[in-house]
């Protein structure tokens, strides 16, 4: 599978690139931020709790096309640097959002900063998505 794939700055897809879990405690509410598909204009948010659930998949190796092209593109750095795989709600669009430490808030707690993304050139609602799993749909 031939995958034509772009890396483009967080800022330009997401309404919100620094997640504070400090300040979510502080005033009982939960930061949220949007990614907005290029290809349909979808909206698929994600808060804090997601960012922290997928420092996991820093260990994980994705061996399917599109993590070996994500990979090749895009390789994280090598230390306080995650992933967050997903497909867009509206077509089904694989994404890969980077994200990294953005600050410590407490001793041995860190805020979130969004990076990057890579996403696809072109797609179509009708393409299929290049994930090992189908368990990776939606945020």
């Amino acid at each position: 599978m031939d995958l034509d794939l772009r890396v483009v700055s967080a800022s330009e897809r997401l309404d919100r690139i620094e997640f504070n879990p400090g300040s979510e405690w502080l005033a009982h509410a939960i930061q949220l931020g949007s990614y907005r598909c290029p290809h349909c204009g979808c909206l698929s948010e994600l808060h804090t709790g997601t960012l922290r659930q997928h420092e996991h998949d820093r260990k994980h190796l994705d061996p399917s096309p599109w993590g070996q092209s994500c990979a090749r593109l895009r390789p994280l750095a090598a230390a306080w640097e995650w992933f967050l795989d997903f497909s867009c709600m509206g077509c089904g669009a694989p994404v890969r959002l980077f994200y990294g430490h953005g600050g410590e808030y407490s001793m041995g707690s860190h805020k979130y900063r969004l990076l990057e993304v890579v996403e696809t050139a072109t797609w179509s609602k009708g393409d299929e998505a290049p994930w090992v799993s189908s368990q990776r749909r939606g945020v």
